[in-house]
C-alpha cells in the first residue's frame, strides 16, 4: 500500500503541468525515474547485456509512461516496482529533467525524482536489469563507468541531498 495514490498527491499537479509542457515542447515521450535512497545511498541498476539500447549501462530505475498510467505519478510508482520490486514510500526532491534522443530520433524528456520505499529487498526481474549498487559520494561511480553523463548529473545531485 502506497502513504498516497496517484489521485490525491500533491505532486500529481505539479506533473500534469510537467507533462503540458513537454507537449507543448514537441515532446514524443516522457519518462520517469527515481534516484532510490536505499542503505544510506542511491540505487543505481545496470542495463541487461541484452538490452537493445545501452547494454550493461548504468542507471536509476524508471521508464515510459503506458496505456494503463492514468498520470505520470502512476508511471513512476509502475516502473519502479516493476524494475526493482520496491514500493515508492513518497517523493522527497524534484531532481530537474534531462531530454535525450532514441535510436530512431525521437524526442524523449525524463523527469527524475529523489524518492523513498517501503523497506524490502531489491529484486531485479532480469529482463530490463541484471545488477545493482548502493552509490553513496560520486567517488563511487568511477569515471570510465558507463552510465550517461546526464544520469551521473542526477545521482550527484541525489547523493548532495542525502
Amino acid at each position: 500500500m502506497f502513504l498516497f495514490s496517484p489521485q490525491d498527491s500533491t505532486y500529481t499537479r505539479m506533473l500534469c503541468q510537467f507533462e503540458f509542457q513537454a507537449q507543448q515542447e514537441g515532446i514524443i515521450r516522457q519518462t520517469m525515474a527515481a534516484a532510490v535512497v536505499f542503505r544510506g545511498g542511491i540505487l543505481l541498476v545496470r542495463r541487461s547485456a541484452n538490452d537493445p539500447v545501452l547494454p550493461g549501462h548504468w542507471e536509476i530505475p524508471g521508464g515510459s509512461r503506458a496505456p494503463g498510467d492514468h498520470n505520470l505519478l502512476a508511471t513512476l510508482m509502475r516502473e519502479l516496482q516493476q524494475e526493482t520490486g520496491l514500493r515508492l514510500r513518497y517523493i522527497r526532491h524534484y531532481l530537474g529533467f534531462f531530454d535525450y534522443l532514441t535510436p530512431v530520433n525521437e524526442k524523449v524528456r525524463q523527469w527524475n525524482f529523489l524518492v523513498d520505499v517501503m523497506q524490502e529487498e531489491v529484486c531485479l526481474n532480469g529482463q530490463d536489469h541484471d545488477a545493482w549498487q548502493i552509490v553513496r559520494q560520486p567517488t563511487d561511480i568511477p569515471e570510465d563507468c558507463p552510465i550517461s553523463e546526464e544520469s551521473r548529473f542526477v545521482v550527484n545531485a541525489a547523493i548532495r541531498m542525502l
